[in-house]
């Protein structure tokens, strides 16, 4: 009762209270409209399987105790070790799941982008691999965007898993992603990678999906978290793309939404 209390207070006290608002709006309005989880998905081996063939370098870092199993699990124990002792201001349970961070960091791997932009940054485990991929890529930089939640709203915490030695290539945008996305891409022309996992809700995702589609290079890739129903159908309707539903490892009722960009 008085987290919840605490929520409210901060809710009102908050200089973005008007984005706040409306984020909880969009967010309650897709769970009455569009709630329905996809009911057909390839589970993270078949996913797997399929690319085996077409894209062998991505296999080979995705495949178990590959390099992007041993990056995440990397940075799982930073995320440990910082955390210990100390009182989080929200559940790490809403840290990524492991399948999704490994396909964050393998994609960075394969893809070498020069630009990464996500949405929706939390204790930072997908910064965290991002950034670690791209230092071992000698290139890249990238720009996450992320509304604080309640329970922490100055942004304390966000992000704190991401190394020092990693920043550098990192910069981190308060705000929603409806305003603040469209300011960051307005500048971009090099964006390779695009990943969202903030409110997880069809209409903000479709939203963040069509404005970074047009930005993204050829050879570019999307990658969504927690997709509905809806929004999964919608993707898999784009022309010209190689697209994926994949289940997640650790949390099975969850789907990750991948769309390649003109990929032979």
């Amino acid at each position: 009762m008085r987290s919840e209390v605490t929520k409210l207070w901060n809710l009102f006290s908050d200089q973005n209270r008007s984005e706040r608002v409306q984020n909880l709006l969009e967010i309650n309005l897709n769970r009455l409209l569009y709630n329905r989880k996809p009911e057909v998905a390839n589970t993270y081996e078949e996913f797997l399987g399929t690319v085996a063939h077409r894209y062998p370098e991505l296999f080979a870092l995705l495949s178990p105790s590959g390099e992007a199993e041993e990056a995440v699990q990397w940075v799982r124990s930073e995320f440990t070790r910082f955390a210990r002792g100390k009182r989080l201001p929200f559940p790490s349970y809403y840290n990524a799941d492991k399948s999704l961070a490994m396909l964050c960091y393998a994609l960075v791997r394969f893809l070498k982008p020069r630009l990464v932009i996500e949405t929706g940054v939390g204790y930072g485990m997908t910064s965290a691999t991002i950034l670690l991929a791209m230092e071992r890529n000698s290139i890249g930089n990238l720009i996450s965007i992320d509304l604080p939640p309640l329970s922490d709203p100055m942004g304390t915490f966000v992000g704190i898993t991401v190394q020092e030695h990693l920043r550098k290539r990192w910069t981190l945008c308060f705000g929603r992603g409806r305003s603040v996305l469209p300011e960051v891409l307005n500048t971009k022309v090099d964006l390779g990678l695009f990943v969202s996992d903030s409110a997880n809700v069809y209409t903000m995702q479709r939203y963040e999906f069509l404005i970074a589609w047009s930005k993204l290079q050829p050879m570019g890739a999307c990658l969504f978290n927690n997709i509905s129903y809806k929004f999964q159908q919608f993707l898999s309707s784009i022309p010209d793309t190689q697209y994926y539903s994949i289940r997640q490892l650790e949390k099975p009722s969850c789907v990750t939404g991948l769309i390649l960009k003109r990929y032979p």
